[in-house]
């Protein structure tokens, strides 16, 4: 059969095996006509519910992959829905690839390079649909109703809330309450998108960890930390000080382009300024929290970065504070190239 040839053509059907888990539902399983070395094909079954007379959904698996990702179980999942004016939609949707990533081991004076295998699992599901005549489909999804407090007790109005990992967003209101809808079933971490560390590609985590259900409201009340605070919390996590104005803080991340944090980079003051070297965690960030310095004042700090990737010296950078709170984003390596 050629390149050419129709979908139907090329995969050979049947009746697939009754399933208890589907007592009202009928099977379509496909396979690839012929298998063809070195091609990636998919094999699967497509589901009716017969009481309904409506598509379910399609389950399938890839073949034609390494056999090395057997094991992982590589495929996926699509699930219809079918609407009362006749329109069939995909309300679901499940993807499972298995990725490799390369990592060198050290036998004495040996060293060689190695893949290891590892699952990654992503998808989708359809909030809502509208039709010109006034139809209208919602998922049965869960929501949160956040009320954020600050350090003090008293309502947070103004701030910015996340859910870690997502694009879910929301703001609190004067009263200090916020509202996320229409959330995917799974577990959630609330976070605070703070655009003063935007530029560090970095947001503030909360204590609140919540898992969503469908058709369920969670309410939950929480006290959110100012980026002050924050940065004050990482220099002195026993909080045998108080964050105050008389505090200067500074908070940086050493990152390639694509955000990745470089480890372990020393980052040297210049020695007028009487500050201590630091190194960066492994996330790439370094923070200061210093009397040493006035607003008004300029410092220069350096960056070496000692891996394997990427050796030497930076460079050196300079910052005016102006504030309370100094943020200084460092990139290394080329930026990328634009695309015209």
């Amino acid at each position: 059969m050629g390149a050419g040839s129709s979908w139907p053509a090329r995969y050979c059907f049947r009746v697939a095996e009754p399933s208890k888990a589907r007592p009202r539902e009928v099977g379509l399983s496909f396979t690839p006509a012929e298998r063809i070395r070195g091609r990636l094909d998919i094999d699967g079954t497509l589901w009716l519910d017969t009481a309904a007379r409506a598509l379910k959904d399609i389950e399938y698996r890839y073949v034609g992959l390494p056999a090395p990702t057997e094991p992982f179980h590589p495929g996926g999942l699509i699930s219809f829905r079918s609407m009362a004016n006749g329109t069939a939609l995909i309300d679901r949707w499940m993807l499972r690839r298995v990725d490799a990533k390369q990592d060198t081991v050290r036998d004495g004076s040996n060293v060689w390079f190695k893949n290891w295998l590892y699952v990654t699992e992503n998808g989708g599901e359809l909030a809502r649909a509208d039709w010109p005549d006034g139809q209208s489909w919602r998922a049965s999804l869960g929501s949160i109703q956040v009320h954020a407090l600050s350090s003090e007790g008293k309502p947070a109005s103004g701030a910015p809330l996340g859910l870690a990992g997502t694009t879910y967003r929301s703001v609190t209101d004067s009263a200090g309450n916020a509202s996320i809808r229409e959330l995917v079933p799974g577990p959630y971490a609330l976070e605070i998108i703070d655009p003063r560390l935007a530029p560090l590609a970095l947001s503030i985590p909360t204590s609140l960890t919540f898992v969503a259900a469908r058709d369920s409201v969670i309410r939950a009340t929480v006290k959110i930390p100012t980026a002050e605070e924050y940065v004050f919390e990482k220099c002195f996590p026993k909080g045998h000080y108080a964050v105050g104005d008389n505090w200067l803080l500074v908070m940086g991340r050493v990152m390639t382009y694509d955000d990745k944090p470089i480890e372990n980079a020393r980052i040297r003051f210049d020695l007028r300024s009487g500050l201590p070297d630091l190194n960066t965690a492994s996330d790439g960030v370094f923070q200061l929290c210093t009397h040493h310095m006035a607003r008004g004042n300029t410092f220069t700090l350096s960056v070496r970065i000692n891996d394997e990737s990427s050796s030497g010296r930076v460079g050196d950078v300079s910052r005016d504070i102006t504030d309370a709170l100094t943020v200084i984003p460092i990139r290394v390596g080329a930026p990328p190239v634009s695309k015209r």
